[in-house]
């Protein structure tokens, strides 16, 4: 409805011949087709209406439409690069017209923030984040949505670096400061929902969670539309509270929503894909389907390698949940591959307190040697890998290594297997997700009598 009212305008704008009021008219629309999805058709827009109105001196539009472009290009086009260079058109132009230093300015930087948050350079986002935020609290008080946004943006950046209590003190003030303003069941409001709910989700508090986002969802529907791109994120979230909760059929079916939704919004390349398809091929994995897993994973490593590099902690991810995948098919060749390269990224970000991480791939490491038939090799690294992970590390990869070693020990110190895969079936015990792993160790100990 938004659309074809500016859309209207738009015509009536142009009917009078005038300009600046035809300029005024475009970025409207330009700005409703990103918001819809309509990516490259906001792009062609909001480009020309940012070359007419510099060209009449319209400053003031130049820059919105500058800024609409750093977050439609940058941020949901994943083109990082060239948001930013769209971010030095806008400083320009806010600094020309003195303001810099007002909500004008704020929202440049707000904007360009979030390019530096999908890049992973928290700390970057996390300055521009708290500049845009001291702007806007010092102009709009400290109780204006504008405000509540620019907190829910600040606790993404903790939420990302796993400081989870700080992240819920700042989303739930943000929707405090909204549902006073704007009323509980705005859209806006949605975004800090659905990203508080990760954070219960975080706690291991999944009632709550799954509470949340099934608001999200149906305030989103109904003001977005049932197959709106919004939709995506809250219902990936919600597929992962099912899966943590064991439902891992309808965990896979909400994956495979939130991959349809995006793939007919953006194309099947986009960056925003990467997630749902790693998390929709671990489904497939946890349910024993590693040939349907393989493949998904390859999309997730493909897309992020093209968007973000080959050197990034989400590449890593990718690469190892595709050698599990592998090593459930006893692929061990291109397994090793993968954890080859997945080891060299996490160590490279060990300092960044990533060290659980790099005991996961040594423990894959392991298991491919296992299978190789390279006994004493990947014994001594399942035993590194066991020690380094600790407490740390996901109940899949502590359990898995444990239970690999004790297949490895069965025949020659068989007292040290069965207490081995005891340990592994008490941490599958607590992953009701890890259903069928535990059911695997369950029947071996039993065969071992």
């Amino acid at each position: 409805e938004a659309m074809a009212l500016a859309e209207s305008l738009l015509a009536e704008a142009e009917a009078v011949g005038y300009a600046p009021l035809e300029i005024y008219a475009r970025v409207q629309v330009g700005g409703l087709a990103g918001a819809l999805g309509e990516l490259d058709r906001a792009e062609a827009i909001l480009s020309e209406v940012f070359v007419d109105a510099g060209a009449l001196g319209l400053d003031e539009v130049a820059v919105d439409a500058a800024n609409r472009l750093i977050f439609t290009v940058g941020y949901s086009a994943a083109r990082h690069r060239e948001g930013v260079v769209w971010s030095r058109a806008a400083e320009m132009l806010v600094r020309r017209l003195g303001q810099a230093d007002e909500p004008r300015g704020a929202t440049v930087l707000n904007s360009v923030a979030n390019i530096y948050f999908a890049l992973g350079e928290y700390e970057r986002s996390q300055a521009l984040f708290e500049e845009a935020l001291a702007i806007n609290q010092r102009v709009l008080g400290p109780e204006h949505p504008i405000v509540g946004d620019n907190l829910t943006n600040l606790a993404d950046v903790h939420y990302a670096r796993g400081e989870y209590d700080r992240a819920q003190e700042l989303y739930e003030r943000s929707l405090e400061i909204s549902a006073e303003a704007l009323g509980e069941v705005h859209p806006s409001r949605g975004y800090a929902m659905n990203n508080l709910a990760n954070v219960h989700l975080a706690h291991g508090e999944l009632d709550r969670a799954s509470a949340l986002l099934e608001r999200v969802l149906t305030v989103f529907a109904a003001a977005y539309g049932a197959d709106h791109p919004e939709l995506a994120n809250p219902t990936n979230n919600l597929a992962n509270v099912r899966r943590r909760r064991g439902e891992l059929e309808a965990a896979r079916d909400g994956y495979s929503r939130a991959v349809a939704l995006l793939e007919a919004a953006f194309g099947a390349e986009h960056l925003a894909l990467a997630t749902p398809l790693d998390n929709l091929g671990f489904a497939h994995l946890l349910l024993g389907d590693a040939a349907a897993a393989e493949p998904l994973f390859t999309r997730a490593l493909t897309i992020r390698e093209a968007s973000l590099g080959a050197s990034r902690p989400e590449v890593a991810e990718a690469l190892l949940h595709r050698a599990r995948a592998r090593i459930a098919a006893a692929a061990w060749t291109g397994a090793a591959a993968d954890l080859e390269r997945a080891q060299a990224i996490r160590e490279a970000a060990a300092e960044e307190g990533r060290a659980a991480g790099v005991a996961e791939v040594i423990a894959l490491r392991g298991e491919v040697e296992l299978g190789e038939g390279r006994e004493a090799a990947g014994r001594a690294r399942l035993e590194r890998a066991i020690e380094a992970l600790g407490d740390g590390g996901s109940a899949s990869s502590r359990g898995a290594a444990r239970f690999a070693l004790a297949r490895s020990l069965a025949a020659t110190d068989p007292a040290r297997a069965r207490a081995l895969a005891q340990e592994a079936a008490a941490i599958y015990g607590e992953a009701l997700e890890e259903r069928r792993a535990l059911a695997e160790v369950e029947a071996w100990l039993k065969r071992q009598g």
